[in-house]
């Protein structure tokens, strides 16, 4: 396939952060586009949640109609605010989580806020669940319009550490599964019960449409940095490009 029309969905890796004008041709995204003769549309942007990617996507698709979609998925626990009509807006949004910035951001009243959802909000387990349906609900929608996907993980999100656990002995879990089941207060069949459930889901997600469910992320893989020393350079991203590039070249549609 050549010259097909894809829409890219994501956060800052998706967005060519900490690239610019001289070495844009050096993101991820620009040279599978121009390997594979897409005529990309890119609607990522940085700092988005899992939530936002899902919700653009779904928007994106339904204006569009692309012939192939592509979701880096992104970090747990980014969060996107919008304020209401008292503050004169109507879909600006201000993100809170990873850095507060965008609309109104400079409020002290959003500053709390996100201190407050920072401390108290941020529960690894549920973060985790909806990101497996943000996945398993965009998967169902593309195959209904029936649009090829692919899917990448662009942070860790702990998965190894979710599905390489054993039942019959919780106790060799990892540090962080511990820490979110609350090992030490909660009996071994509840943890069990919250496993399932979220088994239950990864059960479901179409595996064969992920570049790296299961082999290291983006950032995982990442060995320089970019022009704004934070995110992957052009090193690692010309890694992902290969890994994608070879992953397409073997994809069946």
């Amino acid at each position: 396939m050549s010259n097909i029309k894809v829409l890219f969905s994501g956060c800052s890796l998706t967005a060519d952060c900490g690239f610019n004008d001289t070495n844009l041709d050096k993101h991820w995204v620009n040279i599978v586009s121009k390997e594979l003769g897409f005529e990309s549309i890119n609607i990522a942007i940085g700092g988005m949640s899992n939530l936002e990617i899902f919700k653009r996507s779904i928007h994106k698709i339904i204006q569009i109609k692309p012939d192939l979609v592509v979701v880096m998925w992104s970090d747990l626990h980014r969060l996107w605010c919008y304020t209401n009509h008292l503050f004169g807006n109507i879909d600006n949004f201000t993100i809170i989580r990873p850095n507060l910035k965008g609309w109104q951001s400079n409020l002290k009243e959003i500053a709390n806020f996100r201190d407050i959802y920072s401390k108290i909000f941020t529960n690894n387990y549920v973060a985790f669940r909806d990101w497996l349906l943000y996945i398993y609900g965009l998967q169902n929608l593309l195959k209904q319009y029936d649009i090829p996907f692919i899917f990448l993980r662009g942070f860790s999100n702990n998965l190894q550490d979710w599905i390489t656990i054993d039942k019959n002995n919780l106790y060799k879990s990892s540090n962080f599964i511990k820490e979110t089941l609350d090992f030490e207060n909660n009996p071994d069949d509840y943890m069990i019960e919250k496993i399932d459930s979220l088994n239950n889901i990864i059960n479901v997600i179409d595996k064969p449409n992920w570049v790296n469910l299961y082999t290291p992320s983006f950032v995982e893989i990442a060995i320089d940095r970019a022009d704004d020393n934070a995110h992957p350079g052009k090193l690692s991203n010309k890694k992902m490009a290969n890994e994608f590039i070879d992953f397409y070249k073997e994809f069946t549609f």
